[in-house]
């Protein structure tokens, strides 16, 4: 038994280091962010509240039992029932100011949905930068701490001077220590990310940056943007906010209409008839369709505001997406035809250039690597936040 709980222990703990691709730890934050949770809660609260007052007002029910101050006058009974009636609310106006305002607070769910998943890709595309430069400078540590192995010996058998040795262990220190700082960052990364998914373990070990692809047809795909984008979908609706307003402002002026029953009896004498009443606002709601006019004009100044700064930032990451590919593909093509570290080693060992040499070029090489996976991550980041203006 105590073999089984160890297994399924280890295999839920599996299942939680399993996911590597980018969609995987993009479901799986979905799935175990709390702050989604939380929002998605307090988003249903809200609705449920801007729908509370688009129903007409509860039927009033009056009785009057009254008794004379003389003998003789008997007693006297009324029961009345009456409805009334708000025509904004008959007309549809407040639930259609309700359904709108909905509409908005879903939106406002979609952008911080889509911030988080933005933020996960991120954290992601850090991850894969991280760990594909620890990959290079681990492999340089095993083979710098095989060079301070060798002149160690070699000084103790009095083949190597002090000043070779030295450099040699400097090298280990110094790119030990560079393999603690990347594990340093890789730490940090994995717990924000952690955070994001609700306390949840998630480890990345890819090396690899998620392909991601550039829309050739930049209009095109604007197009389907401005329509899909919780920010200009909010924008749009705003105004059409607005406009419910100002019928429901309008309607407000309207007479409210009270109509019911009413039953009396005196002395063994009954009377029963229909009532209906009237509520006239003459001064409860003066300026508010001029406010609401004014709220609509604003809403609708703010969306082509909106609308013209979202094109600017689409069209800006965009052209900055398209010039970054260009520079990680140049970067990678650099160092793919300038990779000349098999013959480094073997010209080390087989004397050909001093340690010192080794130690520079190895450096420099290391430096154009780093460049060329930060060109890469530039590109991968731009990319991952040029999509979601189209999520």
């Amino acid at each position: 038994m105590k073999r089984i709980i160890i297994f399924a222990a280890a295999l839920v703990c599996s299942l939680s280091l399993r996911a590597q691709t980018m969609d995987e730890v993009v479901a799986a934050v979905e799935q175990g962010s709390t702050y989604l949770e939380a929002l998605r809660n307090q988003t249903e609260a809200e609705s449920l509240g801007n729908r509370t007052d688009i129903y007409l007002s509860g039927p009033e029910v009056e009785f009057h039992y009254l008794w004379g101050n003389l003998e003789g006058m008997g007693q006297r009974a009324d029961i009345a029932v009456s409805q009334s009636f708000d025509l904004a609310t008959l007309f549809g106006y407040r639930r259609r100011v309700a359904n709108s305002q909905n509409n908005l607070l879903s939106l406002d769910y979609k952008a911080e949905r889509i911030a988080t998943v933005l933020e996960t890709k991120r954290l992601y595309i850090n991850l894969v930068y991280n760990n594909a430069l620890r990959g290079a400078v681990a492999e340089r540590l095993a083979y710098a701490e095989q060079i301070a192995a060798g002149y160690e010996q070699a000084l103790a058998q009095g083949t190597a001077n002090v000043l070779e040795y030295n450099k040699a262990m400097l090298n280990m220190a110094t790119v030990r220590g560079e393999v603690t700082r990347i594990d340093v960052a890789i730490d940090e990364l994995h717990a924000e990310l952690r955070s994001l998914a609700g306390g949840d373990t998630l480890r990345v070990s890819a090396t690899e940056f998620p392909l991601q692809s550039v829309p050739d047809n930049f209009e095109e795909w604007y197009t389907e943007c401005e329509r899909t984008n919780p920010v200009m979908e909010y924008a749009r609706g705003e105004v059409e906010l607005g406009r419910d307003r100002v019928r429901l402002s309008k309607a407000a002026n309207l007479p409210d209409i009270a109509a019911g029953y009413m039953h009396e009896n005196l002395m063994g004498e009954g009377y029963h008839g229909v009532t209906v009443g009237l509520s006239i606002p003459l001064w409860s709601t003066r300026n508010k369709t001029r406010q609401a006019r004014a709220a609509q004009l604003a809403a609708e100044t703010r969306a082509e505001d909106t609308r013209v700064r979202f094109y600017n930032d689409v069209s800006s990451r965009y052209r900055r997406t398209l010039g970054l590919r260009t520079t990680a593909e140049e970067y990678r093509r650099a160092l793919g035809d300038t990779d000349n570290q098999a013959l480094l080693k073997q010209a080390f060992e087989q004397g050909a250039i001093s340690l010192l040499d080794y130690i520079l070029e190895s450096e420099l090489y290391l430096d154009a690597l780093q460049r060329t996976l930060e060109a890469e991550r530039d590109y991968s980041l731009s990319a991952a936040e040029l999509s979601a203006y189209a999520m």
